[in-house]
């Protein structure tokens, strides 16, 4: 005899209780405040444009900046990953290429890419690849630009600042392998954010944006970015890159 399926009570609560799990207060994601206490070691400049702002086009007062904890200004953010993300804010310019570089403590280039411009404003995304860290951490310097002239670079728009390389307490990769074993990105952000691994925890929550913005929203709420939160990430063409 033929039995008709029905759905499981239990498959069916899920569903229905699905999207009280999704709330905002749910799936908060904050990371712990910086601005108190003494400042990193090591004088950098995260959020201050160097240049002559001849190619950028002024727009909701936001400027070329580095999508990192506001204060203090010269914060210095970390990653755990071989392969970190950083994002930047670029307003609308009439610049065509932008470049990143990545500089060692001796001075050296380890990391550059070129990228070509939009002519909107929005984020820009940057995947790096560090060289093999020697000791629990190591500290590079970064410099994104906006190339205005590429026969003038005195001219370009520029930030800098510093991301460190860190190995995780053994307690935080315990929790982070776990949520990488359940597939949970959420999770994941939250571990890597409560541990101040910024640049990692920022990196998850852009992942996460594609299925629920509040992650993402939430995140840069707690370091000050409240006015990046809808801002739409570009997807640009990388022109040159090593390794």
């Amino acid at each position: 005899m033929d039995f008709k399926r029905f759905p499981s009570p239990l498959r069916f609560l899920a569903v229905m209780l699905a999207p009280l799990l999704l709330t905002p207060g749910a799936i908060a994601l904050e990371f712990p405040d910086t601005s108190g206490g003494g400042a990193p070691r090591g004088g950098s400049v995260g959020g201050g444009v160097r240049g002559s702002s001849t190619c950028i086009i002024p727009q909701n007062g936001l400027s070329l900046m580095a999508l990192r904890p506001i204060e203090p200004d010269n914060y210095v953010g970390q990653t755990a990953s071989d392969t970190p993300t950083m994002f930047f804010y670029v307003p609308k310019t009439e610049a065509e290429l932008a470049e990143f570089v990545l500089i060692d403590r001796q001075g050296n280039d380890v990391y550059t890419e070129k990228l070509e411009l939009s002519k909107d404003g929005g984020l820009v995304k940057v995947t790096m690849s560090l060289p093999e860290a020697i000791g629990d951490s190591t500290e590079y310097t970064w410099l994104f630009a906006l190339i205005c002239n590429p026969s003038d670079r005195t001219i370009d728009e520029s930030i800098q600042g510093q991301i460190q390389h860190v190995t995780l307490d053994p307690t935080v990769m315990a929790d982070l392998e776990e949520a990488q074993a359940q597939e949970d990105l959420l999770k994941q952000a939250e571990v890597l954010a409560d541990a101040k691994i910024w640049y990692d925890s920022v990196a998850i929550a852009a992942q996460l944006r594609d299925l629920d913005t509040q992650p993402w929203e939430s995140l840069l709420k707690s370091v000050g970015l409240d006015k990046l939160t809808q801002t739409p990430m570009l997807l640009l063409e990388r022109i040159t890159g090593n390794p």
